[in-house]
């Protein structure tokens, strides 16, 4: 595979082959894939998944919130929020109705398919 998705195709084909099918199982497919040789994917890992995991932890959300990420890429920071969201929310025992909405925007249609699958 060449050009500019190449690296989006492999990622595709790693979630598929790894039977992903819920936020936690598809988090750590990325998780993985992005430590291939050449692999790199411009994720909220790592560091940047601290900040992210600390701030929700501060001010976790609340009722009737809208969490919303522009520019989503593959889905991985909306899928951590929003299982953060939904986590922080059960543990309190709040109804899965009465849970903020996170949404997630993307122009590139390429990205959009790849985060909507």
């Amino acid at each position: 595979l060449r050009g500019s998705h190449a690296k989006l195709a492999r990622l595709v084909a790693e979630m598929r082959a790894s039977g992903a099918s819920d936020a936690a199982s598809v988090l750590e497919a990325v998780r993985q894939h992005s430590y291939g040789q050449g692999q790199w994917l411009k994720v909220a890992g790592g560091g940047k998944a601290n900040l992210i995991e600390h701030a929700l932890r501060v001010r976790p959300p609340r009722h009737g919130e809208v969490a919303l990420e522009l520019g989503v890429f593959v889905a991985y920071s909306t899928i951590r929020i929003a299982q953060r969201a939904a986590e922080t929310l059960v543990s309190v025992e709040v109804h899965p109705s009465s849970h903020p909405a996170v949404i997630g925007m993307e122009v590139e249609p390429v990205h959009v398919c790849v985060a909507r699958w």
